[in-house]
């Protein structure tokens, strides 16, 4: 059988650095501190300054905890200050209420968990507690179906109560400490993931560049300008997803086709019919929610 040591030679492209880093999670969680430095340092020998292994270098499980490489989404609305200050508090709290929903809802679908909220910020974890192959492709996919959703709903808030809503979606992937019994997680990438999604433009999805080498024959992107943020030593590099793409490739090197589709582009929202407009909170909510009350209150 091979040892984690058999390993520690090779790291050639993308896929096999990200191969090291697992490998040097599976280490310090067995708690073999010399194989898990030896695999971090063969990373950064080839990529210099990847934060993931100067992360792994100082990682350390502790009780009833793990150190595990997650995939991140963080979802935020656009602006809610200023909606707050446009809305009735009870009409407001209303619309949050169906973004969380629509958010919880995209999450599930791909097989994620809402780690924690904050205001109308919203943690997702994929990879835990059930662990996917394509975590990475599966939170790409549900940043951009929310991204879709909120459009939906903005049209339907719009109609309902004259303000539209947007959101901004930031996906990263990194170490981060596990509480295990609380579903809890803890560390740097938790925090960069909220940077990252802070970098979106409104309707967007953005991705850091740990994710970008992952996704990248999966949707199309655009690089942006590395952008400094908050809490982050160096500026972060990230990309826009554009949309999902479709390739076919030819002996490993000639494009035969491919057709990308737009996530911004093409996408029919169904449409509410909604009632007049000017009805009580308890009937907007029904009608916003897309169920006619049944009952209206005598005037």
């Amino acid at each position: 059988m091979r040892s984690e040591r058999d390993g520690v030679a090779r790291a050639q492209g993308p896929t096999s650095i990200d191969v090291l880093l697992d490998r040097a999670v599976r280490a310090i969680n067995s708690g073999d501190r010399a194989v898990a430095t030896a695999l971090a340092g063969q990373v950064l020998a080839v990529d210099r300054g990847n934060t993931e292994a100067e992360d792994l270098l100082l990682a350390y499980p502790g009780d009833g905890g793990e150190i595990r490489r997650l995939t991140m989404l963080f979802a935020d609305l656009v602006d809610s200050t200023a909606l707050s200050t446009r809305l009735e508090p009870e009409a407001y709290r209303l619309l949050v209420c169906r973004y969380r929903q629509q958010v919880q809802q995209a999450v599930d679908r791909y097989g994620g968990y809402i780690a924690s909220t904050k205001g109308d910020g919203l943690l997702a974890v994929f990879g835990h507690p059930v662990a996917h192959e394509d975590d990475v492709r599966r939170a790409v996919q549900t940043g951009l179906e929310i991204t879709r959703d909120l459009r939906s709903l903005s049209e339907r808030a719009e109609h309902q109560f004259g303000v539209g809503i947007d959101v901004r979606v930031g996906v990263h992937r990194g170490p981060v400490y596990l509480d295990i019994a609380h579903d809890d997680v803890y560390g740097l990438a938790a925090n960069v993931a909220a940077r990252v999604c802070g970098l979106a433009p409104p309707g967007s999805v953005v991705v850091s560049d740990g994710v970008e080498p992952l996704i990248a024959g999966v949707f199309e992107l655009e690089r942006r300008a590395p952008s400094a943020v908050k809490g982050v030593d160096a500026p972060i590099s990230h990309y826009r997803v554009v949309g999902e793409c479709a390739a076919r490739r030819s002996s490993g090197r000639t494009r035969v086709s491919r057709l990308c589709k737009s996530s911004f582009q093409g996408h029919e929202h169904a449409r509410y019919v909604l009632g007049r407009a000017h009805h009580g909170t308890d009937d907007a909510w029904a009608e916003f929610s897309g169920v006619a009350p049944l009952v209206r209150k005598a005037v």
